[in-house]
């Protein structure tokens, strides 16, 4: 076990840093699972230290004391309280991470966590929207009443023509645009570029946002950003896209549960291989480092054809003798 740091200075600082960390985990269990932890009182406080802990229902131990056993009890509560796997693994990364603090400062002499197994998390298949649906929201936004009509259209126009990721939409610089409007130069992850083709109905959107007239907003006149804004950044942020896709998808009466900005990206990736497009072309579109990023779509355009299958094929209902 790593020797404790000598000194009152030392001392303080461990506390200090302990009960920082306390407090952080006891706010995040609780937000997790309010029902299942709740920090000490006053008298329990002064028993311990001065330090407030959060306590495990499950046994009542302190969670700076808990066992390997009240540990795991409280993984199978959050189980059978079906929290996701997610969560779960979540959770136990965070309580990993005290129990790292405390025994490398000499607080503890063990890691109650050491051989607890991180729950294996399923990678559920993304959400796309049917072509259907993308023809309706595209209808909707190109209707749209209000003063980013122009705006709003062609930042959906260039996302389903492109299938770039929302963060590199939202960041496009003027300067992206290649001279004849049929080209867009993306800095992705790792600040590598590449080069995304527009169809003649994205094409047509950029120029006609591109030709509204901002001349009475300096902000956004000199701006160098296509989006701009006069926000921090300087342009639309993701939270702002997702606000506009979800008021979008609203009025097109388009219905999903938890629905993410790149649904659009996926729906694009989903499209263009149903319609025989490679797979190595699509990575490179949406620039994956790795094709087996790009091969979680297969699954998804599999699922989408069983189902069709199962609600289309004549004898899906029959019962076969």
């Amino acid at each position: 076990m790593p020797e404790p740091e000598n000194g009152l200075m030392s001392v303080a600082r461990v506390k200090t840093h302990l009960q920082s960390l306390q407090s952080q985990i006891c706010e995040m269990l609780m937000q997790e699972d309010g029902s299942g932890i709740q920090c000490l009182s006053d008298d329990e406080v002064r028993e311990n230290g001065g330090l407030s802990a959060p306590r495990i229902f499950a046994d009542g131990a302190v969670i700076e004391k808990a066992t390997e056993n009240s540990l795991k009890q409280y993984l199978v509560e959050m189980y059978l309280d079906n929290k996701t796997t997610k969560t779960r693994a979540r959770m136990l990364s965070v309580i990993r991470q005290f129990y790292s603090f405390l025994y490398l400062e000499g607080v503890r002499n063990d890691n109650p966590t050491k051989y607890i197994d991180l729950p294996k998390i399923q990678k559920s298949l993304p959400k796309i929207l049917s072509k259907d649906e993308v023809n309706r929201l595209l209808s909707v936004v190109r209707e749209e009443p209000n003063l980013n009509r122009l705006r709003d259209t062609a930042l959906i126009e260039i996302l389903y023509a492109t299938g770039m990721r929302v963060s590199e939409l939202v960041s496009l610089q003027l300067g992206s645009i290649s001279r004849d409007r049929r080209f867009l130069t993306v800095i992705g992850k790792g600040k590598k570029e590449r080069l995304l083709p527009l169809n003649d109905i994205a094409r047509e959107s950029l120029m006609e946002y591109l030709s509204e007239d901002r001349s009475g907003d300096n902000t956004l006149k000199n701006s160098m950003f296509l989006f701009p804004s006069h926000g921090v950044l300087g342009h639309l942020t993701r939270d702002g896209f997702a606000k506009i896709l979800n008021r979008l998808l609203q009025r097109s009466g388009i219905q999903r549960s938890k629905i993410s900005p790149h649904i659009i990206r996926h729906s694009f990736a989903t499209h263009m291989l149903g319609n025989d497009a490679d797979l190595r072309s699509i990575q490179e579109l949406l620039g994956h480092s790795d094709i087996s990023t790009t091969q979680i779509y297969t699954h998804v355009l599999d699922e989408r054809l069983k189902v069709l299958v199962e609600n289309k094929h004549p004898l899906s209902n029959t019962m076969v003798p």
